[in-house]
């Protein structure tokens, strides 16, 4: 049985497959980006999870952590991950190859960024 690392409540915490609902995880570097990424399971779509994570990651990249800016990328065709990011305020940045571990090659991605600007923009907005 494979675990992965995600949030709860409570914080960071240990979950089996079975339990992984989001995965979203900040990749620090030199300039203070960072990469968000997030998987739901099938059963759950369209619950509003997605949107629910990406804006607790993003709220939490931003608050916290203290990056200046987000990434993240879909795959081409996958709408509601682009509603998901454009909803936070992601902008198209371009297209590239990403290697997919699902399948084991090279994959076509749309890329998104958010800056802390937009965000704080965003967010200020939505309270």
């Amino acid at each position: 049985m494979r675990h992965a690392v995600g949030i709860s409540p409570e914080g960071l915490e240990s979950f089996t497959e079975e339990q992984l609902l989001a995965l979203l995880s900040p990749v620090r570097d030199l300039v203070l980006w960072a990469e968000i990424g997030y998987w739901i399971a099938e059963p759950l779509w369209g619950k509003g999870i997605g949107r629910e994570a990406a804006r607790a990651m993003a709220d939490h990249a931003f608050e916290a952590a203290g990056y200046d800016h987000l990434v993240a990328s879909y795959n081409p065709g996958n709408e509601a991950s682009r509603r998901i990011l454009e909803g936070l305020g992601f902008v198209h940045t371009g297209e590239a190859m990403s290697y997919s571990k699902a399948t084991g090659s090279e994959k076509p991605v749309v890329r998104m960024a958010l800056s802390r600007a937009d965000w704080e923009d965003r967010k200020g907005r939505r309270q």
